[in-house]
């Protein structure tokens, strides 16, 4: 069957553990059977330093994901006081964990006219460093899409384009969106904070 998504729960396994091999066999199986691995239900607690392995292992994969969850709403399995984003869900977005939604909310594609070969966003850098690599499909007629979340970017963000394309939206946009220029190449985009040196 092609087309159907393959999903990965992902529970908190502790630290020393390196979950790499699972994420890479999801993938793998995915190739093999046309359809579109995605992790789903990790998180599952306040364990930053998972939830942050984690989000790194699907950037470098890829991989769309799914987090385990947004509030408690009495949910009698597991441990629905740290599984979520709010410490009381009757007092949203007031009692909002910080940490969390900082590890969480995160600079990625939304959809790239043509074939990524990489992506990735660094929370734990001052600059809050974004860079994806694709090449344009010259027969896409549709923009590629980022999204800028203002949460990491309080003072605006810079662009560094290199390749065949150029930035369509405006300053500091929270889509941030580019065409192509109809050049065949890779294209190689940067998203950092307004005045950060790019290094």
């Amino acid at each position: 069957m092609r087309g159907i998504s393959g999903t990965l729960e992902w529970y908190p396994l502790g630290r020393g553990h390196d979950p790499a091999g699972r994420v890479l066999r999801r993938v793998g199986s995915g190739l093999r059977n046309g359809s579109t691995p995605a992790i789903s239900e990790f998180g599952a607690s306040d364990e930053l330093e998972d939830v942050a392995r984690v989000t790194a292992l699907a950037d470098q994969n890829m991989q769309s994901w799914f987090f385990w969850h947004y509030g408690a709403w009495q949910d009698p399995t597991g441990a629905p006081h740290v599984q979520g984003l709010f410490t009381d869900d009757l007092d949203r977005p007031g009692s909002l964990k910080s940490r969390k939604a900082d590890a969480l909310v995160r600079t990625y594609p939304q959809a790239v006219a043509g074939i990524p070969l990489q992506f990735g966003f660094d929370a734990t850098r001052m600059d809050r460093r974004f860079t994806m690599t694709y090449v344009p499909d010259l027969s896409i007629v549709q923009e590629t899409v980022v999204h800028v979340p203002p949460r990491h970017y309080p003072d605006g963000y810079d662009v560094y384009l290199t390749g065949p394309a150029l930035v369509t939206s405006a300053p500091n946009a929270t889509l941030l969106t580019l065409q192509k220029t109809g050049a065949r190449g890779a294209v190689r985009v940067v998203v950092q904070r307004h005045g950060a040196p790019l290094v």
